[in-house]
């Protein structure tokens, strides 16, 4: 079995689990976000909804998929 590098107060698999769900679905939601801002760029040609759509995606979207990569990287490494 993987030990992966996130500590859990009741060692139990089924936290991590949970977490790393809870992040994808976090990624997912900024994208589908950053998805009608841009499609609400595109109707209205308003800047400040293409800069509000690029914050939100670079706030969550980008920094949750690294932490998430960077997180399952190190546990694949570490199991090797």
């Amino acid at each position: 079995m993987i030990s992966l590098p996130l500590q859990s107060i009741t060692d139990e698999t089924v936290v991590v689990v949970l977490l790393f769900i809870s992040f994808f679905v976090a990624v997912v939601l900024s994208l589908v976000v950053g998805v009608k801002g841009l499609q609400s760029y595109r109707v209205s040609n308003d800047r400040g909804i293409a800069l509000l759509t690029v914050g939100i995606l670079l706030l969550s979207g980008v920094a949750g998929s690294v932490n998430v990569a960077f997180t399952l990287f190190t546990a694949v490494l570490a199991g090797s």
